[in-house]
């Protein structure tokens, strides 16, 4: 599947972190005495000393990896949770998605009607970028992502005031607000077409020119000149079809509009698509149902599916930011502002001392009137108050409240001459501030967080897991032979190779036809790790494979052991070990 147009936003993604130290199988058994280690971790295979000839039962294996180029890419991507109810613009649909793999070069955002021949027109195709975003590599971090993206089913649309329909606008790079169009052009009174870009301004609601496709001129669209919308329909196979249609015709001025406006109710499908470097793709799409038919008027609405709260407020507000645990808007000439802050889960006191708080932060503020209000598990109060400010009298409302044992506190300020907004948006929040189904928890699919020492790491999800009284720490598969077993040490005292050859001789004894690779090094995300790879057949003759890898992590060396039967290590490799040693991170 490759895709011709890009966009990149930020997606609210949460990167999996992985750390991973050495064990052995069962069949081998662990040593508890081990020596510390200090020499640092050689940066190519020209360091690396081999290993004794006397160690190998068998012929040496070639290196799996020899370089970054030659690592295998790979790409899962997992709707874990959507929104089952129907949804619209003042009720938006959330998406939470796991997308785990390696050389990922984009994500993208998908979401489109579908008809009852469960053909799917696209209308959204937004390229995600993760977070936090480097400029210097063009691919994502290997490792596994969450993204959760909130959709208000709010679409693009183009019309010339007679005919109109929603479109899928594609990226340009003509600016941040300039979009495009894909279609065919024919001037007023002719009867042949030309394919054509429409460029649309979304900051001022219009078209401004054509471009022909085939030659890359522009084109001045004339009073009556015609453009037919090309429809992009996404196939089974993930291929994209173009079809013509509904044609448009430029006003006097030789325009066409362009609005944002809520889509019609029916079914949609919305969803997440990623692709690697080398073109393999993977996608997930989920079904959802539209009914943006009885909206309230003036409101819009915000959602978030983490906290899973929702509240609606008065559209001449602007669009609320988010500043971590903070919200806040204002609307544009600044005298109505809202703020809403929420607390630590640990941050439980009665309600009456989360008021108190807040007064004490406010200052020099009187108290004009206290009330209550239906908000939260335990209800608001509600404490009206006012202050004399550089730019005159202000009047506010604030609410505190708790909800799923967060503490909440919601601020409206204005100026007192704007008393009768402020008044009216603290009403719309309070009467619609709502509990909604969200996420379901960080990576709560193919994937389970796991905790070795001072590290985090992920694991698949149907991993058992058991802690050896040596302190090692082994994740295993319900086959009774697949497992990844980790340990720290710490970084003083000894050098790495040998500790790898430590755990090798181990690996040798009891087992037949044993043999191995050089070592050598290959690179996951930001960390270098020295490796090597090993088969081997158990007494009833299973063949086996794994490998030993080792980093360095500040003061801690991370080892890694991993086996498989043979017959199925590489996929192991390639879709769980590999992944999970992606991105370590230290949380002590």
């Amino acid at each position: 599947m490759q895709f011709d147009f890009r966009k990149k936003r930020y997606a609210v993604t949460i990167l999996l972190c992985y750390m991973a130290v050495i064990s052995i199988s069962c069949q081998q058994g662990i040593e508890s005495g081990i020596t510390s280690l200090a020499t640092p971790i050689p940066q190519g295979t020209s360091q690396l000393t081999p290993l004794s000839d006397s160690l190998a039962r068998g012929p040496t294996l070639p290196q799996r990896h020899l370089d970054n180029t030659g690592q295998p890419e790979f790409v899962t991507v997992g709707v874990v949770s959507a929104s089952e109810e129907p949804v619209g613009l003042q009720m938006p649909a959330f998406i939470e998605a796991e997308v785990a793999g390696r050389r990922i070069k984009n994500v993208v955002l998908m979401a489109g009607d579908q008809g009852e021949d469960g053909s799917k027109r696209l209308l959204l195709f937004d390229e995600l970028i993760p977070e936090p975003f480097s400029d210097e590599s063009e691919i994502w971090p290997d490792g596994i992502h969450e993204i959760v993206h909130v959709w208000y089913s709010l679409g693009d649309y183009l019309t010339d005031d007679a005919n109109g329909d929603f479109v899928l606008l594609q990226d340009s790079n003509l600016g941040k607000l300039m979009r495009t169009v894909d279609g065919r052009f024919r001037h007023a009174g002719q009867e042949n077409y030309i394919e054509a870009i429409l460029i649309v301004d979304t900051g001022e609601g219009g078209s401004i020119g054509l471009i022909e496709s085939t030659t890359g001129s522009t084109i001045s669209p004339q009073p009556g000149d015609e453009f037919q919308i090309t429809n992009i329909d996404l196939l089974e196979d993930l291929n994209l079809a173009y079809s013509p249609g509904v044609s448009l015709i430029f006003n006097q001025a030789g325009q066409l509009t362009y609005e944002k406006r809520p889509l019609p109710g029916g079914l949609y499908f919305l969803g997440i698509s990623s692709e690697t470097e080398s073109g393999m793709t993977a996608t997930d799409l989920q079904e959802l149902t539209v009914g943006n038919e009885n909206l309230r008027s003036g409101l819009k609405a915000y959602y978030d599916p983490v906290k899973r709260f929702q509240f609606l407020y008065p559209e001449y507000l602007m669009e609320i930011t988010e500043e971590g645990e903070r919200l806040a808007s204002q609307n544009i000439s600044g005298t109505v502002k809202l703020t809403i802050t929420s607390y630590p889960e640990s941050y439980q006191k009665p309600v009456d001392d989360l008021k108190s708080n807040v007064l004490r932060t406010f200052g020099d503020v009187q108290i004009l009137y206290e009330d209550t209000a239906p908000m939260g598990s335990t209800g608001a109060l509600s404490t009206a108050y006012g202050y004399e400010a550089a730019d005159g009298s202000h009047t506010g409302v604030f609410l505190v409240f708790y909800q799923d044992e967060l503490a909440y506190v919601v601020d409206v300020d204005g100026r007192s001459d704007d008393e009768a907004r402020m008044l009216e948006t603290v009403k719309i929040l309070s009467d619609s501030w709502v509990h909604r189904p969200g996420v379901s928890g960080q990576f709560s699919g193919d994937w389970q967080p796991a905790s070795v020492h001072d590290f985090e790491l992920w694991v698949p999800s149907d991993y058992q897991f058991v802690k050896l009284t040596n302190e090692w720490h082994r994740f295993s598969g319900d086959d009774g032979l697949t497992f990844i077993a980790l340990r720290s040490e710490p970084a003083a005292g000894g050098r790495i190779l040998d500790r790898m050859r430590h755990w090798l001789e181990i690996a040798v004894r009891d087992v037949d036809d044993f043999a191995y690779s050089d070592f050598y090094t290959l690179d996951l995300a930001d960390n270098s790790w020295i490796r090597l790879d090993f088969i081997y057949k158990l007494m009833d003759g299973t063949e086996m494979a794994g490998s030993i890898m080792a980093a360095r992590f500040d003061e801690d060396l991370l080892f890694a052991w991993a086996e498989a039967p043979a017959e199925i290590y590489e996929t192991f490799e390639r879709e769980q070990y590999l992944l999970s040693l992606a991105n370590v991170r230290r949380v002590k």
